[in-house]
């Protein structure tokens, strides 16, 4: 795991929560019973919102920073689905209330090109970021292949253990994982790692739970917290789907 991603990964859990439509059109948080301080002892959270926080990237609305009436500060974001801390673009193609947004029959990727996966759907169609200018540098590009690889588990550099737990994480076969890192440390160049960026991608199951299952193999990695989601049904703060150390078997090599 890249060392600067350490200090994320075991940072303080951090909540996600359905937005919808309120008054006016305007997108709120589903108010969660519980925050991340309920871990702290046995007494029942009060939560309020403390203020709304604008955002230059990510979702094109404020977000709800809450505080806790019991166990004290620190408050906390609560983050719509598809959204992780410092990150600028969604996982993956889900509404603010959890939903899918890409509909049966389509090309998987063309939901994904338009989340944080985009540098990688464009290099496997050959499309390289510019070197001169123009809003998307080719360093960049490299940039984010290079974490991708990492999160989705086919950098060739990656323990073994860590492969397995990320395909256990994603509900894909080790053995892809592992004939995709081969395929890289065949031919390193851009496209190859953008096309195995999605193959994981596209071997996905594709429900609404695959920005939970993305996220929790983000987590994996380290590039960021572990996280909670706030089930409005159930009424309870639950660890995202897919914990390696509880997630199901992966499908058999």
């Amino acid at each position: 795991m890249p060392a600067c991603h350490t200090s994320r990964a075991n940072a303080r859990p951090f909540v996600i929560t359905p937005y919808v439509e309120g008054g006016g059109g305007r997108l709120t948080a589903v108010m969660p019973d519980e925050g991340p301080c309920r871990a702290r002892d046995d007494r029942p959270c009060r939560l309020w919102v403390h203020h709304h926080r604008e955002r230059k990237t990510g979702p094109e609305f404020p977000l709800a920073v809450l505080c806790c009436g019991v166990h004290g500060p620190p408050a906390f974001t609560v983050y719509p689905p598809g959204y992780v801390p410092y990150g600028r673009h969604r996982v993956a193609p889900v509404a603010a209330d959890g939903g899918a947004v890409h509909g049966e029959g389509e090309d998987p990727m063309e939901g994904f090109a338009a989340t944080v996966f985009g540098a990688a759907v464009d290099a496997a169609d050959g499309k390289a970021w510019s070197r001169e200018g123009g809003g998307r540098w080719w360093s960049t590009q490299g940039r984010a292949l290079a974490r991708l690889l990492w999160w989705v588990g086919v950098a060739v550099d990656l323990e073994a253990a860590v492969r397995a737990r990320l395909a256990a994480i994603l509900g894909v076969a080790q053995l892809m994982l592992r004939e995709q890192a081969q395929a890289i440390a065949g031919h390193p160049g851009y496209r190859q790692r953008g096309r195995a960026v999605v193959t994981v991608l596209a071997a996905l199951r594709r429900d609404a739970s695959v920005a939970d299952r993305l996220v929790a193999a983000g987590a994996e990695v380290g590039l960021w917290p572990r996280a909670l989601r706030w089930h409005p049904h159930a009424k309870r703060l639950r660890t995202v789907p897919f914990r390696a150390h509880s997630a199901r078997a992966s499908p058999r090599d």
